[in-house]
Order: structure tokens, then sequence, then C-alpha cells
């Protein structure tokens, strides 16, 4: 009502923005039920600012009644779920057979190719050919107890090894035990 206080140009503004704000209260202020069978309820109202809530209200009383119409109230809402159920299924599994389907390709084809390129390898022939290269013979210098290429890295390691272990094999336990509280000079 407080567009009312303002001044418009027109009265048909005026007149629409009043019967816009009485058909707003009257859609807040009413709810929307709807029976869905004698024991289920849907209800669509509006809320607080404008909001639409959605409610299912279930009678268990009438719900869980014995008795052959019962069943037959069911009936059609039962067979499209159970419709639904195994259409889902069918495509479930016609995915799971379209999958299967591709991987059995992909490994026959990555067969194929693994047999060409086997067959090709064995008939393919081989030419092998050696240059003999002649280089004049190095004179040795010294003898070397070590056959192998290694002889030059462990040149004088052994001897440095063997050394240091005599070395720290006769270390005396006494100043071995205290040399931490040996005073420093």
């Amino acid at each position: 009502m407080s567009v009312l206080g303002r001044s418009t140009t027109s009265d048909d503004h005026k007149l629409s923005v009043m019967v816009a704000d009485k058909i707003w209260r009257f859609i807040h202020s009413r709810s929307l039920r709807w029976r869905a069978t004698r024991a289920t309820d849907v209800v669509v109202a509006s809320g607080e600012g404008g909001k639409l809530n959605f409610g299912v209200s279930l009678d268990t009383r009438r719900l869980f009644e014995e008795g052959r119409g019962r069943l037959k109230q069911y009936a059609p809402m039962l067979a499209a779920v159970v419709m639904k159920a195994v259409l889902l299924g069918a495509l479930v599994l016609k995915g799971i057979a379209l999958l299967v389907g591709k991987a059995l390709l992909v490994s026959k084809l990555a067969l194929v190719l693994a047999s060409i390129l086997g067959i090709k390898k064995l008939l393919h022939k081989k030419y092998v050919t050696y240059e003999v290269v002649a280089h004049p013979p190095e004179p040795h210098h010294h003898v070397d107890t070590y056959s192998s290429g290694w002889a030059r890295a462990l040149d004088g390691f052994v001897e440095s090894f063997t050394s240091e272990l005599n070395r720290r094999l006769t270390v005396d336990s006494h100043d071995l035990a205290y040399q931490q509280q040996a005073p420093t000079h």
C-alpha cells in the first residue's frame, strides 16, 4: 500500500499495482493440496520471502489396510515403477555390453598389430658387418694386480682403508670412553 502514497501519473498504474498486491497476498495465504491416492497427499505452499514449499503426507493406517481393492488401486503405480526399473536395467546392461565390445575390439586390434610386428621381425634379414680397426699396442709401465677396468678406481683405496681400520682398532678403550671429558688446551 506504500505505492499508493506516491504521486504517479495515471490511475491505471495505481489500480494495477493494487490488484497485483491483492493477488500476491492471496497466493501467499493459500496452499494447494492434491490427493494422489487415498493415503497420500501432495502439498504446495508459499513460504517466507517468496519461497515455495513442497510436502508429501502419508496416512500409514490407510496405506497398510488389507484387502484386494488396495492392490488394484496401487497396481498402475507399481507397474510404472517396475517398468522404469526394467528399462533402466536394460540401458545399464546395454552400456556394459557396449564397453565390453569396445574392449574386445581394441584387444583384437592390438593382437593383430603385435602379430604383424612379430612376423616382420622374424622374416627380416639381418646384415651384420664388422669393422676391424688396427691400433698399436699400448706399453704397460707398471704391473697391475687387478685385471678389470676398476683397477684405476681402486688404486690406493684398499691401502688407505686397511690403514684406517688398523688405526681405529689400536685406539685405547680408556681414551675412547673418556675422550669427550678430556680438557682441551
